[in-house]
Formats: C-alpha cells, sequence, structure tokens
C-alpha cells in the first residue's frame, strides 16, 4: 500500500499567476483526459496497473462527484495542439479545494506544466475566496513531492488540518 500523507497550503502566503495557454476542463475531454492520464501514471510509482478503460471510468467517477464536487472552473489543462499534455482536477471534498489529480505527459515532464496547471489554480482558488488547498501526496513521488515542497505545502499531522509547522509554534 501506498505511504499517503495529506497537505496544506496556505494560499494567501503565495503570489500566484494566470496563464492563457491553460485551458478550462470540460466533459468532452473525457477521453483526452483518460489517455493523457494512463500515459502519464504508466511509468511512475503511483502506477497501479489500470488500462484506458479504468482510467476512462476514473475520469467518470470524477465528473459524477465520487471524489467531493468537481470544480471544472477550478480544473485546468494544457495542450498543445489537439492533446492533452498536462491535467489538473478539482474537487471540493470534505469542504475542501483537493487536487484530484495533476499530470503531466512522460515527453513533457521537467518542462514546468505541473507548476503552471497549480499556480494557474491557486490564482483562481484566491479569486473565488479560498484561503488554502489540499492534496494526498504518495511519499515516494519524489518529483511530486518536491513540486508541492516547492509551493510552500505542509504536511497535516491530525484531524484539525494542523500542519507540522503550525504544531512546532505551540
Amino acid at each position: 500500500m501506498n505511504n499517503r500523507i495529506k497537505m496544506k497550503l496556505d494560499l494567501t502566503e503565495g503570489f500566484y499567476e494566470t496563464y492563457e495557454d491553460i485551458k478550462p476542463v470540460f466533459y468532452e475531454m473525457s477521453d483526452e483526459l483518460a489517455k493523457s492520464m494512463l500515459d502519464s501514471y504508466s511509468n511512475s510509482v503511483d502506477f497501479e496497473g489500470d488500462d484506458l478503460e479504468d482510467f476512462e471510468n476514473e475520469i467518470s467517477n470524477v465528473f459524477k462527484g465520487l471524489y467531493g464536487e468537481f470544480a471544472p472552473n477550478l480544473s485546468s489543462v494544457l495542450e498543445v495542439g489537439d492533446t492533452i499534455v498536462g491535467g489538473l482536477l478539482l474537487c471540493i471534498f470534505k469542504n475542501e479545494p483537493t487536487v484530484t489529480y495533476l499530470f503531466t505527459k512522460p515527453n513533457f515532464q521537467r518542462n514546468g506544466i505541473a507548476a503552471k496547471l497549480l499556480n494557474n489554480t491557486c490564482y483562481k482558488l484566491l479569486e473565488k475566496g479560498y484561503k488554502e488547498l489540499f492534496l494526498y501526496l504518495n511519499l515516494e513521488n519524489i518529483p511530486a513531492y518536491n513540486l508541492f515542497d516547492s509551493f510552500g505545502f505542509n504536511e497535516i499531522i491530525d484531524k484539525n488540518n494542523i500542519t507540522m509547522e503550525e504544531f512546532n509554534e505551540y
């Protein structure tokens, strides 16, 4: 079983941007989202042996609200031509904006796409009045950990959403 942790970002402590080439997510993108996710996860520590049909079902579950209310206006994709090369899907899970999926196709990794998508979502969340962003991270995914750490995410250590940093201040 993966060693997952919950992390929180205080959005009020950062400066975020929006980008013209980042596009909103629409249901009509479901098939392309599934293909891009399969390609993105296939050789990662988060891959669980799923096939395209599994990813299509996963996208359907996101849109149906299985992981909390899907927020298409806070989710986004980056396309090159007609191909989605990266995406961020956000749900409101237990009243908390939560990154449900963040992925980049292998040939486009290490080019700042995930950071751009995350930056764009943080910008939109602040615009909507949200102060925090949450996610669950597999600790074996070192590149993702490094990205989230660079954004200022902190591990949550209890049910009250207190981070390690906040705990140490007591």
